[in-house]
Formats: structure tokens, sequence, C-alpha cells
């Protein structure tokens, strides 16, 4: 797979087996100091956040880690939208019109009682959760409110917590990402 991989873009410089192994942890969501450690990398904690995160600024790291989750994507069968209409479909059909076949039900259940009486039992996707989900996928839902205590902080260490943030949250990592792709 690693000489796959290296084969991106005519020119660019291939990437190590240690590189594309960073690559794939990150790709897996690991923070960058864990995924610079299994990429092999023996060194301290500190030395391997600090080197994991300066490797999310190499130009060809970013490039294969792009490339990494462009196919990841590829590989769902479902869309975005797939699963919004699927949910939207879940929340708003009839119980009583979900048939055995149909893709909302979860478990059938054939039951047969006396008299030769036949009962089907369909169970479906929760429609609560289905109307969470969606709500949270569209991004209805009111923002949280966090409360914080705080006493006296200076600017050094309101840095430093934003440098940790970069480094250890995907969420971030992923929104600096863009950012820079937007770039």
């Amino acid at each position: 797979m690693a000489s796959e991989a290296n084969t991106r873009e005519q020119g660019a410089k291939p990437l190590s087996v240690r590189h594309e192994r960073f690559c794939q942890a990150i790709v897996d969501e690991m923070i960058a100091g864990d995924a610079y450690r299994n990429a092999g990398y023996k060194c301290s904690n500190s030395t391997a956040r600090s080197t994991g995160a300066r490797l999310l600024t190499n130009a060809n790291i970013r490039a294969r880690i792009r490339e990494l989750r462009d196919k990841c994507g590829q590989a769902c069968e479902m869309t975005r939208e797939d699963v919004i209409r699927y949910l939207s479909r879940a929340i708003r059909t009839p119980i009583a019109e979900i048939g055995p076949n149909d893709p909302l039900a979860q478990e059938v259940t054939v039951d047969r009682l006396e008299g030769g009486t036949v009962r089907r039992r369909i169970k479906i996707v929760s429609k609560i959760d289905a109307l969470k989900q969606l709500a949270y996928m569209c991004s209805w839902n009111a923002p949280e409110k966090i409360e914080v205590e705080h006493g006296h902080v200076t600017r050094t260490a309101i840095e430093e917590a934003i440098e940790r943030l970069r480094i250890e949250s995907p969420l971030i990592r992923r929104i600096i990402g863009q950012a820079n792709n937007e770039i």
C-alpha cells in the first residue's frame, strides 16, 4: 500500500514508510504525537507532540492525508444527502407502511399463532433518535452553553492551551486543514 501511496503526483517526493504510517494514523483520528510514535519513532511524549505537529505542516504529508481522507469518503457508499433522506423517511413514514423488506425495517419477527394466524413484528429505527441525528447533522441544535470558571490567566497560558487543542483535537486539526486548503 505504501508504494501505491507514494505515486500521488508526478514529481512529488515519495513518502517514507514512517511518514505513510503517520498519515494513516492521522486519518484514523489519532493525535499528532501518538501518530508520530505509532509510525515507529522512539522519543519522549513532548518530542512526539512537537515533531508530529511539525509534520502536519509538511506539504507532502498534508497532501497524502487529504488523499487518504478523499479515498475514505469515496469508499463510503452513502453520501450525507443519502443519510439525511433516510433519516427524514424514518421520521415521516407511518409504522404501518413499513414492510419486512423495507430499508427502514431493522428486525422482523414472524410468530405463528394458534389457528394458523401469522403475526409479524417489525422493529424500526427510533423516530426520536432519527430526529436527534437529523437535527445534529443539519446544525439545528442551539449551541450548548458551557460555564467556565476562571481565575487569573496569563496570555502565555491561553496560547499554550490553544496550541494543545490545535495538536490534540481531531476537529481542530480538520478545521485548520480545511482553512489551509482554502488559502
